[in-house]
């Protein structure tokens, strides 16, 4: 019976595993098919995804066409309002530079001159340029009466543009005493604080003399004026100071590569960038030499300078019409980048007109005094201006100065191998040297200490001892092979053992004599950094005393100095 009921639980027990592995086997499957379900919804996904982009971009590029198509209507609005209403400002400025040409060259009689002159003024009734033009003409036929009302119409118009036209046409005819009066009424009429940019053209000239000595003398005193009246403005000569931190903090000096700081002084990066900036009042030195030193000489490409300015006084679009060129131009980019207004703004970035921007006269002088601008500046307005910035830049010395001083390392960190020590006032390389033998003494000493006889061979020498006690047992019994084999294994851990007590004074002479080596050259590589490094303190100390003599040598400017008074003949040679 009981044989019965095991073979009936055998049968259910193998009944129940058929049915688990029926239940694995309907896992399995049911796993491979959420599998493939996973892998269809993981498709479906990137099918949504990808339509989705595909979506997004179609409607960008709906966006940016329906743009585009924006820009294209309203450019035609633009040019439209352009050619009615300004159109024929366009003739007005090619009639101007042809009236300049005419009055360079004489070619064209003065009655053709005041015709055409005459038609524009009708013709532009707002437009500053037209009785410009006027006045030309009635100066060309010494008709002084006409002359003087179509210059105050002209002025009434536009006073700057006006004030500046007349005085470099005046300029290019060589009437100082008239330029003189022109600029002084050019220059009483500036904000200091908000100058265009036509001013440093105005001011190159005057400092090299182009305009004559008159023009200068006016110039000079009113630039002093200036200068005090905005230097009491905390703020602002507090951004030149910054400015000038700027350019002198900036300056980096050629640093030559000290093998021996470079290896064994972990902040040695560090010392390459202080020794750099510190360079920076040689560097400033040598700039200002540049700048002060040896005699002025009239700058001959002036002329071409004042005559692009007239230039662009002529051609320059009028306040009303400027900003519908802008637009114009805005709307051009746009249909050019088809639409993208980010693209057209990124590429109208270095386009877009500057001519409006307008800065006071202590960045105005920064700009023409610190060197590596866009715009570069005579050598006598760049006199002028360090001249005139000298005590902004005499503080921003004083500031870079102060920073390297807090900088400088007091001491100088040397790390060779696991040594390390410091350079500093109250070391000396010998002193340095010895340190490092001392350690390389003690590092020697631990070495030959652990020159011994290996664990190996005590191990092997218990071992035999072991192995002779056998042999004598089983000797002793008859066993006379394995007892032989021990007494070999006995003899051999004593050889072993024995060998490695009689090389042990060879070895740890080896030990000593490497150590010597290394404790030599050590003390060699130490000693040659150490006293690199204290030439490195030295040569920064030297380098550091440099700013005072920048100093004094800034002190030392005089703005009377720095002017440039021929007269316009000369300043006109060549």
């Amino acid at each position: 019976m009981g044989e019965i009921d095991l073979s009936r639980l055998e049968h259910k027990v193998a009944t129940v595993g058929r049915k688990v592995d029926d239940v694995d086997a309907a896992i399995t499957g049911l796993h491979s098919a959420m599998q493939v379900l996973d892998e269809g919804q993981q498709a479906t996904r990137d099918d949504v995804a990808a339509l989705r982009a595909e979506f997004g971009a179609f409607l960008r590029r709906n966006d940016l066409a329906q743009r585009k198509q924006l820009a294209q209507t309203e450019l035609i609005e633009v040019r439209q309002t352009l050619e009615t209403e300004y159109g024929h400002y366009a003739t007005v400025r090619r009639s101007a530079v042809g009236t300049l040409q005419a009055m360079d060259t004489g070619t064209v009689s003065p009655s053709a001159v005041r015709e055409l002159s005459e038609e524009l003024m009708i013709t532009t009734p707002r437009y500053w340029l037209a009785p410009a033009l006027v006045g030309l003409g009635a100066w060309l036929r010494d008709e002084q009466a006409l002359g003087v009302r179509a210059v105050a119409e002209a002025h009434r118009r536009d006073p700057d543009k006006t004030t500046l036209f007349f005085v470099l046409v005046l300029q290019r005819q060589q009437r100082e005493r008239a330029v003189a009066q022109w600029v002084q009424h050019y220059v009483a009429r500036q904000d200091p604080r908000a100058l265009a940019p036509e001013f440093r053209v105005v001011l190159d000239a005057t400092t090299t003399g182009l305009f004559g000595s008159a023009a200068a003398s006016l110039v000079a005193a009113t630039v002093r004026t200036w200068t005090r009246d905005l230097g009491a403005d905390k703020a602002l000569a507090a951004k030149q100071v910054d400015r000038w931190v700027a350019m002198v903090g900036g300056l980096r000096a050629p640093v030559a590569d000290v093998p021996a700081l470079r290896e064994l002084a972990p902040d040695w990066t560090r010392l390459q960038e202080l020794a750099a900036r510190v360079g920076a009042f040689g560097q400033a030195l040598r700039i200002l030499d540049a700048i002060t030193a040896g005699p002025l000489e009239p700058g001959h490409d002036l002329r071409t300078r004042i005559d692009a300015v007239l230039d662009r006084l002529t051609n320059d679009f009028d306040h009303e019409e400027a900003p519908l060129r802008r637009r114009s131009a805005d709307l051009e980019a746009i249909v050019e980048h088809d639409g993208d207004e980010e693209a057209a703004r990124r590429s109208r970035a270095g386009t877009t007109a500057t001519t409006d921007a307008r800065t006071d006269f202590l960045t105005l002088v920064a700009d023409a005094a610190i060197t590596g601008n866009d715009i570069e500046a005579p050598l006598a307005t760049q006199r002028l201006a360090v001249a005139l910035s000298a005590p902004w830049a005499t503080s921003a010395v004083d500031r870079v100065e102060a920073g390297l001083r807090r900088e400088r390392p007091r001491s100088i960190t040397l790390r060779h191998g696991d040594w390390q020590g410091v350079v500093d006032q109250a070391t000396t390389p010998s002193s340095l040297r010895a340190r490092v033998a001392e350690h390389h003494n003690r590092l020697i000493e631990t070495a030959v200490g652990g020159v011994r006889v290996s664990n190996g061979a005590w191990a092997a020498g218990a071992l035999g001892g072991l192995a002779g006690i056998l042999a004598i047992a089983t000797l002793t019994n008859g066993a006379v092979g394995f007892g032989i084999f021990m007494l070999l294994c006995t003899v051999g851990a004593g050889l072993w053992i024995g060998s490695e007590i009689s090389a042990l004074p060879g070895r740890r002479q080896q030990v000593r004599e490497d150590g010597a080596r290394r404790r030599e050259a050590a003390g060699v590589a130490v000693e040659t950094a150490a006293i690199a490094a204290l030439r490195w303190q030295q040569e920064f100390d030297t380098a550091l005393a440099v700013a005072q003599v920048l100093r004094g040598r800034l002190a030392a400017l005089d703005v009377n100095d720095h002017l440039h008074t021929h007269r316009a003949g000369e300043a006109l040679v060549g």
